[in-house]
């Protein structure tokens, strides 16, 4: 019996010490389950301005409620550079009992300095009448390209800017906007940087039918051949532009997808490598002497003039001949604007072109409808064959 007793007595003694190793277990164990908390100071996304001194904001790291922000590591990356435009990728790396947490950063370098022009000798200068001036020209640098002297252009008559606006408004599509062109020449000297960052940020969206059409461009269409039956008619009357804007009116029973991507607008012409997978890494300055800049621009122009009556018929109707007498109206006044940039041009040629649209119109209209009728026929029977 007195055995007996002193067992139980050393048994219930165990008891109270193996409950609290259980419970220490357990809070070892949630301890080592806990991660580190790891948020950024300020933006995820950040601009920078190029050969600019770039202070990052940081991070900040929890472990519960202690601070262990002293002991994040920053990597920059090998490439990191505010002299080189681009878009760079900051880590924060926090590690803690055995658990690991990162966030990132990205830093776009964007150049928004303007080039700088100086000329050579005085800005104002006498000469006597009837003498051969000689022009002294100027020099022009940029904070990343360094010397651009040759991509300087030199107009020798000032544009009236409004009557510029009339001309481009008067042959212009609906995807092109005086604003909009205004931005390119102006903030972005002619063609546009678009930062990865951008592209990221942009979101892949549906284009919603506005009573007219669903607006795509053709150069970067994509068609999904798996659904024929909701792929339209490709239209233009002859020797016009604007295919994709015809097509566009037919997308009503389409879906049509709108995401980001890069592409290039009739490159092949200049940069004749890319077949051969070999890009460029610079872009060449587009020179209006160049003969062949002015060949395209009038022949652009030409095409979406006689675009332009066939296009107002099928979107408004109503006010057609209104919309005519208006372009009508602003060629006759922008074009002798106009024709200073080309010497050896006249785009006077673009108002009988207007004239010879414009009276065709309504058979072209009925081309527009027997053409997208012959499509499904040609659909149909591929189809069925099928």
């Amino acid at each position: 019996m007195y055995l007996q007793n002193t067992y139980n007595k050393r048994t219930l003694n165990k008891k109270p010490i193996l409950f609290l190793l259980i419970i220490l277990a357990f809070f070892i164990m949630l301890i080592s389950l806990k991660s580190p908390k790891l948020s950024l100071n300020g933006d995820a996304i950040v601009n920078t301005e190029l050969n600019s001194n770039y202070s990052d904001a940081g991070a900040t790291a929890k472990y519960g409620s202690k601070d262990i922000s002293n002991t994040i590591e920053t990597d920059f990356g090998d490439n990191f550079s505010t002299n080189k435009l681009g878009s760079y990728t900051i880590t924060y790396i926090v590690k803690k009992n055995n658990k690991t947490v990162t966030a990132t950063r990205t830093v776009n370098v964007v150049d928004s300095t303007a080039p700088e022009i100086k000329l050579n000798g005085n800005s104002e200068i006498n000469i006597a009448k009837d003498s051969n001036y000689q022009e002294l020209g100027c020099t022009a640098t940029d904070n990343y390209d360094g010397d651009i002297t040759d991509n300087v252009i030199t107009q020798k008559e000032d544009i009236n800017e409004d009557l510029f606006k009339d001309y481009i408004e008067a042959v212009s599509n609906e995807a092109i906007s005086w604003e909009g062109i205004r931005e390119q020449l102006v903030k972005y000297h002619g063609f546009r940087y678009v930062p990865k960052s951008e592209l990221e940020e942009s979101k892949v969206r549906e284009i919603k039918f506005d009573g007219i059409g669903k607006w795509v461009l053709g150069s970067p269409l994509c068609l999904n051949f798996t659904h024929l039956d909701k792929i339209p008619s490709f239209y233009n009357p002859e020797g016009a532009r604007g295919e994709d804007a015809f097509f566009s009116t037919w997308l009503e029973n389409s879906k049509v997808i709108e995401m980001p991507v890069y592409h290039f607008h009739d490159a092949f012409l200049k940069y004749t490598n890319i077949l051969n997978e070999k890009y460029p890494k610079k872009l060449r300055k587009i020179k209006m002497e160049d003969e062949q800049t002015t060949e395209r621009f009038i022949k652009a122009s030409i095409g979406w003039i006689r675009y332009k009556p066939l296009f107002i018929y099928l979107t408004d109707r109503k006010n057609y001949n209104e919309k005519i007498d208006q372009i009508r109206e602003k060629l006759r006044i922008s074009i002798p604007e106009v024709n200073k940039l080309f010497a050896n041009s006249d785009l006077n040629l673009l108002l009988p072109e207007l004239e010879k649209f414009n009276s065709s119109v309504k058979k072209d209209y009925d081309d527009y409808i027997k053409t997208d009728e012959a499509w499904k026929k040609v659909k149909k029977a591929m189809t069925e064959n099928n």
